[in-house]
């Protein structure tokens, strides 16, 4: 007994900041996967939730933005899923790209601002949680160093 609570050891900075970045990319990586089942749904003509079915998303999808986000949003969920590097750099490419789709060319793509704030929201939020992360292992390696 005494064996297994010398090998508890506290919760520090560095592990707190570690599990709500697992937790935010894990949330990431199920938004993705709502996304990706939008842009199937609207590429096959199922639902018009996140799709083709509109006239301005008809034109994203000939000009081949929804289909490339059918194939970059479960990459970037299995990356999210694992933590890895690759599929937040994904991640963060997609939510540029939509942002610049719709925010900065509605008249091509449409107009989707609810759209663009949820990704910069996104973008914000994982700065903020990046920068944690980063912040409590440079504490954690600055105690460790005494």
């Amino acid at each position: 007994m005494s064996i297994v609570l010398d090998t508890v050891q506290p919760i520090t900075k560095a592990g707190r900041a570690e599990r709500i970045y697992l937790v935010f990319v894990r949330c990431a990586s199920f938004l993705c996967l709502i996304g990706t089942i939008g842009c199937w749904a609207g590429l096959s003509g199922i639902s018009s939730f996140y799709g083709v079915a509109a006239l301005g998303t008809q034109v994203a999808a000939i000009s081949g933005l929804d289909v490339s986000l059918a194939a970059l949003f479960p990459v970037a969920m299995l990356g999210l899923w694992l933590r890895a590097r690759w599929g937040v750099a994904i991640w963060i490419a997609v939510l540029l790209l939509q942002i610049v789709a719709y925010g900065a060319l509605p008249g091509i793509f449409g107009d989707n601002m609810p759209l663009v704030m949820m990704n910069a929201a996104l973008l914000a939020a994982l700065a903020i949680v990046g920068g944690y992360l980063i912040y409590s292992r440079y504490v954690a390696a600055e105690a460790m160093s005494r």
